[in-house]
């Protein structure tokens, strides 16, 4: 990582400010490839949608354009093995104000997000990692009045 080394661990500096990102949210960062991918949240058209940011050094950063799979969608958690990242990210009703329904999705070798298939939408996914022999998504199961019931996990060898 850019900056000076320190001979106190975990010494941190700021590089990047809101001006960098916009009006957003930074969720998460992974390394991809030979930088940095960065998901969160944004704010387009009165709409949540899901915004990513890459950057070669982390100290300057590039918002890639809106992908229409991510209207009324936070962001939430990424994993990378390979060719391929995962998000695991949150359905925001219109107008509403809890984004709660879990979604997954899965980018080849920087290609288009395509929803995963095969997850129940009762469960709340809330981490993602690469692992293993593929990916784990981890997260709780909620009734209908949202109150906790359980925790839940997803494997899947291709993400």
């Amino acid at each position: 990582m850019p900056g000076a080394t320190s001979s106190h661990p975990g010494t941190f500096a700021q590089l990047a400010t809101g001006l960098d990102f916009g009006p957003g949210s930074i969720s998460d960062a992974i390394p991809v490839g030979s930088g940095i991918l960065a998901a969160g949240s944004a704010s387009t058209g009165g709409h949540d949608v899901v915004a990513f940011w890459s950057s070669a050094d982390g100290l300057s950063w590039t918002r890639s354009p809106s992908d229409p799979a991510f209207v009324n969608t936070t962001a939430g958690r990424l994993a990378e093995r390979g060719d391929r990242v995962v998000l695991a990210a949150f359905s925001c009703p219109p107008g509403g104000t809890y984004c709660g329904e879990s979604q997954l999705f899965v980018a080849i070798a920087g290609g288009p997000w395509q929803a995963a298939t095969g997850i129940s939408s009762g469960f709340l996914y809330k981490a993602v990692a690469a692992g293993g022999q593929g990916f784990v998504a981890v997260g709780t199961e909620e009734d209908s009045l949202g109150n906790v019931t359980g925790g839940v996990v997803a494997t899947s060898i291709d993400g």
